[in-house]
């Protein structure tokens, strides 16, 4: 039997290892970035790593905001079905098309296919089965139960804090990630935590 235990939690370290890896970076560049003071970003020097505050600033382009309408630049959804007897289900999904984040020094780009980690408070709501973007959404619908939505919006003009390299590419200055295995560092300021997308 001890020797059944022990092979069980030798199974789940190798198991979780993998799991563990990945999550040291990203879990090291939170702490970084909640850590870095906030500058402006004409201060910066290229290559530098830095924590600036600004206004998102679209650049022409917009996605769709699932289920709240309207367009933004970056959304973060999770969606979950819960029913007593088929379980629970839950579908997430993130999406941001390219912007700028100005302050009253300059501007930085983020592009789209650049990762992104979003940390923010999201709004939690409940959602009906017969929501109209829930099917394209969640692809099928538990028929019984409860759907809920825990999202996170930025929109144009919201005020939000990145983390990341400053890069310059000809005229324009980029942010790209701090280090590989990392996506940049979005904080959405405490005056937009919890307001509804």
């Amino acid at each position: 039997m001890a020797v059944l235990i022990a092979l069980g939690l030798f199974l789940l370290v190798v198991s979780i290892a993998p799991i563990a890896r990945f999550l040291k970076p990203r879990a090291r560049n939170r702490r970084n970035a909640l850590r870095a003071p906030i500058v402006e970003i004409a201060k910066v020097p290229p290559g530098q790593i830095a924590r600036v505050r600004g206004k998102v600033v679209s650049c022409g382009e917009k996605i769709a905001l699932p289920f709240v309408g309207g367009d933004g630049v970056l959304h973060s959804t999770t969606v979950t079905q819960e029913d007593r007897l088929a379980g629970s289900h839950e579908t997430f999904g993130q999406q941001h098309c390219r912007f700028l984040v100005e302050d009253r020094s300059g501007s930085v780009r983020i592009d789209a296919h650049v990762p992104i980690d979003l940390a923010a408070e999201p709004v939690r709501e409940a959602l009906s089965a017969r929501h109209p973007e829930l099917a394209r959404y969640v692809g099928e619908v538990m028929k019984f139960g409860t759907v809920t939505k825990r999202q996170t919006c930025v929109r144009d003009g919201d005020e939000i804090l990145v983390y990341g390299r400053l890069v310059r590419v000809g005229d324009v200055l980029l942010l790209v990630p701090a280090s590989p295995n990392v996506g940049i560092f979005v904080e959405t300021t405490p005056d937009h935590q919890g307001v509804s997308c």
